[in-house]
């Protein structure tokens, strides 16, 4: 990715198609720590220590980035105020490293509960992922030892065979940046398929709850939104009440649960911005047709019931 974003730079090309972060956030006992050292393990071999909410700083995250070579950057936990505080001089930080043409520095990856959203100028800039799932603490003691040893056992075989293929290709992608005109580089759609060839090399079935992604999948208004729509969607299901459909002046308006102001404004920072969204003291009210368009979904009160 840095070596693209330099290449991205040198081209009149916008850089946020190849961010280098990435935040996995949501409700406790989700897992997301254990993905995290899973990945590691599969790609360096080892599990990479995991820093501490206190490095995430902007001096701290800039040395962490010159000095490991590569080697990825996980932020564990992170704490609220220390993402609030450091946010912007970090993942908004476009250009950092292009100058120097520095190409050789790490994902950093965040792992979080106590984010309860994450607004539209970071998610345009990093891949982004909800846990909206909890692991049963029973279940996860009783297999800790199954899944330290599958751990322990993983090999880097599989991440050495997809850079070997990736490697190319992103020679090829790079060749299109600097000579086709109109050309928009998707590297999620490159790595995804390379990702099912080398199943298929193998003889191995790609698995059914696997899929090719690309950009949009990342990026899109449905992905970067999934989070806050299923909200609204879970709302209108259960509370239809706390609804207004005005069709007369295409606006679809939402109280909220039970009037918490907090939650709209949760909802209202990771909303699509189709929508056209606006969010006062007591409502939140977004555009009806694009809202139906974008939840696939007729807002139409009942007469009764």
């Amino acid at each position: 990715m840095p070596y693209l974003r330099l290449t991205a730079y040198n081209n009149n090309y916008d850089m946020i198609p190849f961010p280098v972060f990435g935040i996995i956030y949501g409700d406790s006992n989700g897992g997301k720590s254990t993905f995290t050292k899973l990945l590691s393990k599969l790609m360096c071999g080892h599990r990479v220590p995991l820093n501490s909410t206190n490095d995430f700083t902007s001096t701290e995250i800039e040395d962490l980035k010159r000095g490991r070579e590569g080697l990825p950057i996980v932020i564990d936990d992170l704490a609220k105020m220390q993402f609030q505080n450091n946010n912007e001089k970090i993942i908004k930080d476009d250009e950092w490293g292009i100058p120097e043409k520095f190409i050789n520095y790490p994902a950093v990856v965040i792992t979080t509960n106590k984010l309860p959203s994450i607004t539209a100028d970071i998610s345009k800039r990093a891949v982004t992922c909800h846990i909206d799932a909890k692991i049963n603490k029973e279940a996860g003691a009783k297999n800790s030892k199954r899944i330290n040893d599958s751990m322990k056992s993983a090999s880097t075989a599989f991440f050495g065979e997809y850079v070997r293929i990736m490697l190319g290709k992103i020679l090829s992608l790079e060749n299109s940046m600097k000579t086709e005109k109109d050309f928009f580089p998707d590297v999620f759609l490159l790595s995804s398929e390379t990702i099912r060839d080398i199943f298929s090399e193998c003889g191995e079935q790609f698995p059914e709850y696997a899929s090719i992604l690309s950009f949009s999948d990342y990026f899109g208004d449905r992905a970067v939104g999934k989070n806050a729509m299923e909200k609204i969607i879970r709302a209108w299901e259960t509370e239809p009440k706390q609804f207004k459909v005005d069709r007369r002046a295409n606006k679809l308006i939402y109280s909220g649960e039970n009037g918490n102001v907090y939650s709209l404004k949760y909802i209202y920072d990771e909303l699509p911005p189709a929508l056209n969204s606006k969010l006062n003291a007591t409502n939140l009210v977004m555009d009806l047709d694009k809202a139906e368009i974008l939840f696939g979904k007729k807002f139409k009160k009942k007469l009764f019931g």
